[in-house]
This record gives C-alpha cells, structure tokens and sequence, in this order.
C-alpha cells in the first residue's frame, strides 16, 4: 500500500513542516557543496581544454597530473595538522 502523496516518509517531514531528515548533517551538505563543484568544474572545462590541446588524450593526461598535484597540495597540508600536539 502506497503512502499518499500529502503524508511524511519515514525519517522526512512533512510538506507543512519541512525539517532536514535525522541522516542529513554537515559533512553530507560538505559532500553536496564539493560534488557540484567539482561537477560544474569537469563540465564547463572539458570542452575548452580539448579545444586548446587538440586532443582528448592531453586533456586526460592534464587531468590526471592535476589530481596527483591536488592530492600532493592535500598531503602537505594534513601533514602538519596530524603533527600538531593540539589536533582533536
């Protein structure tokens, strides 16, 4: 049996009460922020990127040197956040 479309889902509220589901806290509205991101970034690039490199081959390799330089950029930042004595 179907709920009607006016009742709550379990864990969701209400259309006349809308409250933000017990499962959605800060690193899940994080996750949303970055991901749209990053999204926007791959697709509003990928066309302008091939163009000026000529090849779809470039821009992957382009791509791939940027994550690893983007991971190497992470690493050395959480490096001195871990040694740190006041990290919680």
């Amino acid at each position: 049996m179907k709920a009607a479309p006016d009742e709550p889902v379990a864990g969701m509220g209400s259309p006349a009460d809308p409250t933000v589901p017990p499962f959605f806290g800060l690193a899940t509205a994080v996750f949303i922020v970055v991901s749209s991101m990053v999204g926007t970034g791959v697709l509003t690039t990928s066309g302008f990127t091939v163009y000026l490199t000529g090849s779809n081959q470039a821009m992957l390799i382009l791509w791939v040197v940027g994550g690893l330089l983007a991971v190497c950029r992470a690493l050395s930042i959480a490096e001195p956040a871990l040694t740190s004595p006041l990290q919680a």
